[in-house]
């Protein structure tokens, strides 16, 4: 089964892990510089936490923002394309730059669509800079797409629901006890017969469900998706590497499509 030879394919990578580097030796010392921001990032996090503050608002603050790839996600433009038809009602979850609302945006704008883009994020400060990003490209934030500031889990703006979400950096952003409440989440945003499309990284078979694991990103699987999807009714499409994946992320990441149909649908297939 083609899914099945593609997990095999993964290597079992640790949370910082210098195979990283060994895969991929230009972006060695990138990755050095990376895994210093990374633990930068949790040590803030953690702290803000446990003072009951917002940790993310305070890393947007400070620049510090190693997720953030500076640009459009090269794979959501590819996804797109094959996809192929304008996606009506649409949510980008933790937005952050809001690079990926511009993919979405010129994607309606080639379908002749009118579709209703939804950004939301935690942090004053990236959406900010997402309404600046964009009238940076030419296109005006107030009539190309709405960006909210709200929290995913009990945002006013999803009474309708979605048609389309695109998840990538946001369920590794989560620890381990909220991936069932971003499941259930999902099965009230999507609507029935909507999609979701989840950039699943970063990839490690053999920490991805270990309740200890430092992040974020928190190390996932493609079965930790399937565990909280399914009983909410959502089936997998496809599951596949791409060869738009970026450099520092490959053998690391999957790209999986679902749509969501009934709770009663047996395992997801």
């Amino acid at each position: 089964m083609f899914v099945q030879s593609v997990r095999k394919a993964m290597p079992v990578l640790g949370q910082n892990s210098v195979l990283s580097c060994q895969m991929n030796r230009s972006f060695c010392g990138k990755s050095i510089v990376l895994t210093d921001r990374l633990s930068q990032t949790q040590q803030i996090l953690s702290k803000s936490l446990s003072e009951g503050e917002n940790g993310w608002e305070k890393l947007w603050k400070k620049n510090l923002t190693p997720w953030d790839l500076g640009m459009t996600t090269p794979a959501l433009s590819h996804e797109l394309k094959k996809y192929g038809r304008d996606l009506k009602r649409v949510l980008v979850p933790g937005c952050g730059s809001g690079y990926d609302l511009i993919t979405l945006i010129y994607h309606r704008s080639s379908h002749g669509g009118s579709s209703e883009i939804v950004g939301l994020d935690l942090s004053t400060t990236s959406i900010q800079r997402a309404k600046s990003i964009i009238r940076e490209h030419g296109l005006s934030d107030s009539n190309s797409v709405e960006i909210v500031e709200g929290d995913f889990f009990n945002f006013s703006e999803a009474e309708d629901g979605f048609d389309f979400i695109f998840d990538y950096t946001f369920f590794c952003a989560l620890p381990h006890n909220l991936r069932q409440p971003w499941g259930k989440r999902m099965g009230k945003l999507v609507k029935r017969g909507g999609r979701l499309l989840t950039l699943v990284y970063p990839i490690d078979e053999r920490n991805g469900n270990n309740e200890s694991a430092v992040g974020p990103p928190f190390p996932v699987t493609v079965e930790e998706y399937e565990k909280v999807l399914f009983p909410e009714g959502f089936v997998k499409e496809s599951e596949c590497t791409s060869e738009e994946t970026v450099p520092q992320r490959k053998g690391r990441e999957l790209v999986v499509w679902w749509v969501r149909k009934d709770k009663n649908t047996q395992n997801g297939y």
